[in-house]
């Protein structure tokens, strides 16, 4: 079964099961929040160097992993279910991300690859595929800056609107 060509219907399944279980406290939210926030920051910051099928990102966080936006999808998912306070859920969100979007990231791999070859095959050695490696990339040639406008045009704003909306409805749900 290809679970890629199943990630928006599991993606709502694990959603209504998650609103339907979550059992939040004040320190499951606070800490979950705060881990949401840190996954959005990178997500935000990713978007605003991502300049999508027209040049290779290699600035910002793409200096210390190669997929930045998964990577904050990532501690997003995980950040709200250590909110809902319920270990099974954030056991089955890890489950589920690896399940499917590690091989939607290598999918996206091949891409960049055949489109923009030696350049990414140089990249993706120095650069690590998921997990961030602290030290920059050497390649300082071609780095862009970032921009709320590109961050923008990548539609960013439906993250924040989706974890603003998901932070509120766990902090009307919490429990003392």
């Amino acid at each position: 079964m290809n679970l890629q060509r199943l990630r928006v219907p599991l993606g709502f399944a694990f959603a209504l099961l998650y609103l339907l279980l979550a059992r939040p406290v004040l320190g499951s939210w606070l800490i979950g929040i705060a881990t949401v926030s840190i996954g959005l920051g990178v997500r935000i910051w990713a978007a605003g160097h991502l300049q999508k099928w027209q040049k290779l990102a290699i600035s910002g966080p793409y200096q210390f992993t190669r997929n930045p936006l998964y990577l904050g999808s990532s501690l997003i998912g995980s950040g709200f279910s250590i909110a809902s306070n319920e270990s099974f859920l954030l056991a089955l969100f890890l489950i589920l991300f690896a399940a499917i979007y590690v091989p939607v990231m290598r999918r996206e791999e091949k891409e960049l690859f055949t489109l923009y070859g030696s350049d990414y095959r140089t990249y993706s050695k120095n650069v690590p595929f998921f997990a961030p490696k602290f030290t920059q990339n050497p390649d300082s040639t071609k780095r862009s800056t970032f921009s709320w406008r590109r961050a923008l045009d990548n539609r960013e704003y439906n993250a924040i609107i989706g974890c603003f909306a998901v932070g509120l409805f766990l902090y009307l749900r919490l429990s003392n």
